[in-house]
């Protein structure tokens, strides 16, 4: 099985550590840009995010796009209708987990089709 990447786009380097960390723990190694099978984007700042979501839409249209924010965020609502996957900061190993069980589900169901 090949290496599964993840690529974190974020201003804040605690942040990238956090999420480099978690995910390396399930074997997703991490990369520069925005091109990963998975792709984490800070959504803190709404109109960047969305501009950033419809480039990696465009240029990696496979990817697992995944909106980082913190709880109680009033825009996940809105975030989750471009984004794969809703991540909450802090983070949770519960959601991490609900993270990767998403990506698995739609490789397994690319896989099948």
């Amino acid at each position: 099985m090949s290496t599964r990447t993840a690529a974190i786009l974020t201003d804040s380097p605690m942040l990238a550590a956090s999420l480099a960390e978690a995910l390396q723990e399930y074997g997703f190694a991490p990369v520069a840009g925005a091109r990963g099978h998975v792709v984490l984007v800070d959504a803190n700042l709404p109109a960047a995010a969305s501009a950033l979501f419809a480039s990696v839409r465009r240029s990696s249209p496979d990817a697992y796009l995944v909106a980082v924010l913190g709880w109680w965020d009033e825009r996940e609502r809105d975030l989750g209708r471009d984004a794969d996957f809703v991540l909450n900061a802090p983070l949770r190993a519960w959601q991490i987990k609900e993270m990767i069980d998403g990506f698995k589900a739609r490789v397994q169901q690319a896989a099948v089709a």
